[in-house]
């Protein structure tokens, strides 16, 4: 009765304070971590699969960034995705477990679960899911295409999702998908095509949109890129201190996802700097 409706709307209020908390403290942040293991508690109580599937994504989003073991939780979440009617959470069940193949190297059989997260994606129906689950599922997939298309070799297929995710980001106005896209999309896809005069304009770009908006991990991610460019294009040292400041509030938030690549970028940094001060 009353104690029940009780759970579920503190299930919900749960739901709502992680994803605030994961724009303003991050994924990995305990207290992020905490209201979605207090939302999974309250969703076995009151048998609500929706809310308990949410609550699965907050924290296996958050294990994600800090690199923590991610497996179980996309297999909790995909037996879940599989009971449900709607089709909304198999592709995000799908994204999850791209990523999980992705990170295991094995590229082909990633790209096709993006090209199912695609295929499945319809968008009147499925448009809402970036405030439920963090990130809109077809324009994370795109930028996924993005990454995935440039290691297989083809760098032009790349770039066309990219600008795709860029164009349906912006279509949506959800601004932590917006986040995603411009740092992990927009910057990076420059970056990988070695330009190092537009990474700096768009890292740039990216930085002021992340810190308007309190969301830490794209300032942080896109301060590194940012730095990388400034060596690259000025010969400039403050670019070094930019990454390794990004760095410090990353390890701080324990957002270490990509540190090997970041920690590259600092290497090549320091080079640069080096030879243009003998």
């Amino acid at each position: 009765g009353n104690d029940r409706q009780w759970h579920r709307e503190e299930m919900e209020l749960q739901l709502l304070l992680g994803q605030a908390l994961i724009a303003i403290e991050g994924y990995a942040a305990p207290a992020t971590i905490d209201a979605f293991h207090q939302a999974l508690r309250l969703s076995h109580e009151v048998d609500d699969i929706g809310g308990r599937m949410r609550a699965l994504y907050g924290q296996w989003a958050g294990e994600y960034i800090a690199c923590g073991p991610t497996g179980p939780l996309v297999e909790q979440f995909a037996v879940a995705a599989a009971e449900e009617d709607e089709s909304g959470p198999k592709v995000i069940s799908t994204r999850m477990q791209t990523l999980e193949l992705l990170h295991a190297r094995e590229y082909e059989s990633a790209l096709e679960q993006v090209e199912r997260a695609l295929r499945d994606y319809i968008p009147d129906e499925h448009r809402g899911l970036g405030r439920e689950y963090g990130h809109d599922p077809r324009a994370a997939s795109l930028v996924y295409r993005c990454w995935l298309k440039w290691f297989l070799g083809y760098p032009d297929q790349s770039h066309t999702s990219m600008l795709e995710a860029m164009q349906w980001a912006d279509e949506l106005g959800h601004a932590n998908t917006q986040g995603i896209v411009r740092c992990w999309g927009l910057v990076l896809s420059n970056a990988l095509r070695r330009d190092a005069k537009a990474t700096e304009t768009h890292a740039a770009q990216t930085v002021e949109f992340a810190s308007e908006r309190v969301m830490f991990l794209w300032q942080g991610w896109s301060n590194v890129f940012l730095g990388w460019a400034q060596v690259h294009n000025h010969r400039d040292p403050v670019g070094l201190r930019r990454i390794q400041g990004a760095l410090e509030e990353l390890d701080r938030n324990s957002g270490l996802r990509f540190r090997p690549w970041l920690l590259a970028l600092l290497g090549e940094a320091y080079s640069t700097d080096r030879k243009s001060t003998r």
